[in-house]
């Protein structure tokens, strides 16, 4: 009896219903007992962390009359390298072993589990290829000015699609945002107050958002990302605020951060703050003040 997995993935190793079919053939060749099948969803294989694979996992473990495991390939099992050996080898010791319809090894032997290795090491060198060319494109497109993965709060891309070079024009959202920006740099007003004003138009973020937005120079033109540390780039889309409007704001928001909230080292509903002290460690006990529901004031000391 066997548990069969295969995945659906963007790579090109048969549709969803191919891989199904060669597991079931393999399996008739082979005279095996289907009880189960697992995958079929979009999770990607280059982590064993993804839900299907535990799924899979757990229910080997619960069955004990499970002796093996198919798969379409072995990439499509996992393409995680010898953390994937692992686990592999763990099943074994369990009596269970993974077998590949389109990559025939004995798992059983020392050979077949240095093939089975070789091919799951080979998975991971092919996607540690495929996430460098990745990694490179989107570093050159940022270098172009070219913003990548998901559109800014404010923004909407007009020329969308994979591959394409976005072209992102400030929306109603965008309009707003300014205002947002404007009523920190021409008043200073806090960020509650903001939110609240700009609610009335529509504008539906809090303040954590807001502060966020205050903080992204995306918002003055100018692309910064981890994936080109220390650079900072023109953006090919229009600004929201001008770089100046910008600079001034979070001028005033690092002044405060610096600065931090003052505190009253002392109270005189709390006269013995300060000198109280842990019969522990020696340390000053904190204390603070409780209101009562008839407003009367009692202090404790922690």
């Amino acid at each position: 009896m066997y548990p069969c997995f295969h995945e659906r993935t963007g790579q090109n190793n048969g549709s969803l219903e191919t891989q199904k079919k060669y597991c079931d053939m393999y399996a008739d060749r082979r005279d095996l007992k289907i009880v189960e099948y697992f995958g079929g969803t979009h999770e990607s294989a280059r982590t064993d962390e993804r839900k299907e694979f535990q799924r899979m996992l757990e229910f080997v473990k619960r069955r004990k009359d499970v002796s093996f495991i198919i798969v379409y390939s072995y990439d499509r099992l996992s393409r995680s390298g010898m953390s994937a050996s692992v686990v592999l080898e763990k099943l074994k010791k369990e009596g269970v072993y993974a077998l590949s319809a389109t990559q025939e090894v004995d798992s059983s032997t020392s050979s077949g589990t240095f093939q089975q290795d070789l091919f799951l090491l080979f998975s991971k060198f092919d996607n540690d290829l495929r996430r460098d060319k990745t990694v490179g494109g989107m570093q050159d497109k940022l270098r172009n000015g070219f913003i990548v993965g998901a559109v800014p709060f404010g923004y909407t891309n007009t020329n969308p699609g994979r591959g394409k070079d976005p072209v992102l024009v400030i929306n109603e959202d965008g309009k707003l945002l300014r205002k947002a920006f404007m009523l920190k740099y021409k008043y200073d007003w806090d960020n509650v107050r903001i939110c609240n004003e700009l609610r009335k138009e529509g504008f539906r973020k809090d303040r954590k958002n807001l502060h966020d937005y205050l903080r992204n120079p995306v918002y003055c033109g100018v692309i910064v990302s981890s994936l080109i540390p220390g650079e900072a780039i023109e953006a090919k889309h229009p600004p929201i605020i001008s770089k100046e409007i910008f600079k001034h704001i979070n001028q005033i928001l690092d002044e405060r951060r610096q600065k931090g909230l003052q505190y009253d080292s002392y109270k005189e509903e709390l006269p013995l703050k300060g000198f109280v002290k842990s019969a522990t460690n020696e340390t000053n006990l904190t204390g603070y003040i409780v209101k009562s529901r008839n407003n009367r004031l009692i202090t404790r000391t922690m």
